[in-house]
């Protein structure tokens, strides 16, 4: 009898609806508690995250956890989630739009302004939470940011993220009252 001490490759796999890709995430997901209610799933907020494979975004409200094979696990192990958050570029809009990308370890002094280039040309595909295409304008404010590894946050256009990080551009209107 053979059996394997080789530890198995646990991860978050959500699959795309557009696809027969899935979106391998580089971490496994956490069981949601009271302890955890601002980190992603929990079950009322909603991740925004572009597929790999055909760069469509899509709104996921969960994933599962699931053994990766070693092929899969080598192919996606030096990937990071990348957040990408700006307010919507459409005409009298400003709604805050947030996604997620995967992205590969190799970060150059470029990365932030071909990441740029891809939002303005419609590289991913979808649309933003106000029904809008997912793309900026000119020299639109965007932040690149990285979530806490293995906690990320679900869209929530009245999270404080906006107001610090957006301040001088939002429209308080379109959020809301604090």
């Amino acid at each position: 009898m053979s059996f394997s001490l080789v530890r198995p490759d646990i991860r978050a796999v959500i699959r795309c609806g557009y696809c027969p890709g899935q979106i391998v995430l580089p971490f496994p997901a956490l069981e949601s508690n009271s302890e955890d209610q601002d980190w992603w799933p929990n079950q009322r907020e909603w991740l925004y995250i572009a597929c790999p494979e055909c760069r469509q975004v899509a709104a996921h409200i969960g994933c599962c956890n699931e053994v990766i094979s070693r092929s899969q696990s080598e192919l996606h192990k030096d990937k990071f989630l990348l957040r990408i958050s700006f307010l919507c570029a459409g005409q009298s809009c400003g709604v805050p739009v947030q996604f997620h990308v995967l992205q590969d370890s190799t970060v150059t002094e470029n990365t932030e302004s071909e990441l740029r280039e891809l939002l303005a040309s419609n590289y991913w595909r979808g649309l933003s939470p106000c029904g809008h295409p997912i793309n900026i304008s000119g020299n639109q404010k965007v932040s690149f940011d990285l979530p806490t590894p293995g906690r990320p946050q679900g869209y929530n256009r009245r999270h404080a993220f906006w107001r610090s990080s957006f301040q001088n551009e939002m429209n308080p209107l379109i959020l809301g009252p604090k």
